[in-house]
């Protein structure tokens, strides 16, 4: 400001001497001390040596977001809102670019404050702009580029200029990479016209740019879940989304994002989708030999599977929170991850075994783990109907020691209660279940005729269904053993139901 606004200069010198002598000042403080008293006492003697603008002058604060004391960039808002409440005819602007976090968000609520969503814009049109403008100033000083047009007219065709501007996908550095292709001769004795037709199968070659961003947040927590999640989800979700979806905060999501923004499009706000700045990082991620220690493996639709069912369970509950909720935000944050989940659940379940199935390391299976509080009702009719079936497949054309070890594992409170309390069911439901659990006990009785003791039969009580020790074995603590059985099953009758 002192080289911009020179009649500034000394009052900035003397505020600076002044404060060399007193006690650390904070950021607010520094505002008025450095900034705000100075611009004031130079606009008062006026502008001689500076030609007086027709617009304002501009002070440019990038990264507010970044601030890690919370309570001081709000104070340094607030401050700065109140210093142009009184002094509203001040020529001095603040241009701050920022997420606009919840910390944020609350303190800009101001008339004298215009908020603008980036997101909202899109770079497609900056692109098209740059490719215009890159092509023009090419064809100016290009010989072959000349000649080709005197004959042929324009080039590139406005038809190839849309193609290069939807392959490009909204990544200006793969804007950059691609007309450097086109135009910059490489020995191959290739015209531009002809790169230009091979461009569109040209691998953006970023491969070294994800790797050396991703390097930069890789030591962060929740890294590893986030980037695979975003790797391997069906559609874009939000940053409040992701963050429900993985069981963490959204702070603790753009904290691993906030350094990553060169290759993915952090939102400005956490109910807006994240987006990659090119689909070819998508592709990186899900390639070992290219992304290495950054791959997302397909195994991580498991592990997508058991947090869609996670937060379907939640929300399944007859006191929903996403009812019952009185926040906007919360209601808004569930009620992302709930949709994603409702339609997303199977598919990468499905998507896990088509992939995976074959290879797949059943004790990583066991490792996966629901938290939850309850076991739903419509889980209790697969349980029954389902579960009791795969078992009966299992024990009859399989090695019985894993399942043996299974069934063996102590029931969880969670299962157990529910257990306990048994579940109405219908007359058909109990036929299907009756006879699955009779076949299962039949080859229970061939083959572990040692855990018969803990057997019993199934018994009706009223027209409620206990369900006995039988049922009690298809489960594991904090684990479905259900999903063992699937293996099972799929494993000995691929194809089968």
């Amino acid at each position: 400001m002192a080289v911009t606004i020179p009649e500034a200069a000394p009052f900035i010198q003397a505020a600076v001497e002044a404060a060399s002598a007193s006690t650390a000042m904070s950021v607010t403080e520094q505002l008025h001390r450095f900034v705000f008293e100075p611009f004031q006492a130079a606009a008062g003697r006026g502008f001689r040596s500076t030609k007086l603008f027709t617009t304002p002058f501009l002070i440019v604060i990038d990264g507010l977001d970044e601030c890690e004391d919370q309570q001081e960039a709000q104070a340094f808002i607030d401050s700065m809102i109140d210093f142009f409440k009184h002094n509203p005819h001040i020529p001095l602007r603040f241009f701050i670019t920022s997420r606009v976090e919840q910390h944020i968000q609350s303190h800009l609520q101001a008339d004298s404050v215009v908020m603008d969503d980036l997101v909202g814009h899109g770079s497609r049109d900056d692109i098209a702009t740059f490719l215009e403008t890159a092509f023009e100033a090419e064809s100016q000083r290009n010989p072959i580029i000349q000649a080709y047009i005197r004959q042929n007219g324009s080039w590139p065709q406005k038809t190839d200029k849309e193609r290069l501007v939807n392959y490009i996908g909204g990544s200006f550095i793969f804007a950059s990479a691609l007309f450097k292709y086109i135009v910059t001769p490489s020995g191959d004795g290739l015209t531009p016209m002809k790169r230009l037709a091979l461009a569109f199968n040209m691998d953006p070659g970023l491969d070294g740019l994800y790797t050396q961003t991703l390097a930069r947040a890789a030591h962060l927590s929740h890294f590893s879940d986030v980037i695979s999640t975003i790797a391997r989800l069906r559609a874009p979700l939000s940053i409040s989304g992701i963050a429900d979806l993985l069981g963490i905060q959204s702070f603790e999501v753009v904290h691993v994002l906030v350094d990553l923004q060169a290759i993915i499009q952090v939102p400005g706000t956490d109910s807006l989708p994240i987006t990659l700045c090119h689909t070819s990082l998508q592709d990186f991620l899900k390639n070992k030999s290219r992304s290495g220690r950054f791959c997302a493996p397909p195994s991580r639709h498991l592990r997508l599977a058991y947090l869609c069912f996670n937060v379907n369970m939640k929300n399944g509950q007859k006191e929903s929170p996403l009812q019952h909720t009185n926040d906007d935000h919360s209601r808004s944050r569930q009620a992302d991850a709930l949709l994603y989940s409702r339609h997303a659940c199977q598919v990468h379940w499905y998507r896990f075994w088509e992939v995976c199935w074959h290879n797949f390391d059943l004790e990583e299976l066991a490792r996966q783990t629901v938290p939850n509080d309850y076991v739903p009702q419509a889980l209790g009719m697969y349980m029954l109907t389902e579960w009791t079936k795969h078992l009966a497949r299992g024990l009859d054309s399989r090695d019985s020691d894993d399942i043996k070890h299974w069934l063996e594992t102590p029931v969880g409170l969670i299962v157990g209660k529910w257990l306990r309390d048994g579940i109405e069911i219908t007359d058909d439901t109990f036929k299907v279940f009756e006879r699955n659990v009779n076949l299962a006990f039949q080859a229970v009785r061939t083959k572990l005729p040692e855990l018969l003791p803990q057997w019993r039969y199934v018994h009706r009580t009223s027209d409620t269904f206990d369900l006995n020790l039988v049922a009690r074995s298809l489960v594991t603590c904090d684990r479905f053993i259900g999903l063992r059985m699937d293996y099972v099953a799929k494993s000995a009758s691929w194809g089968e139901d």
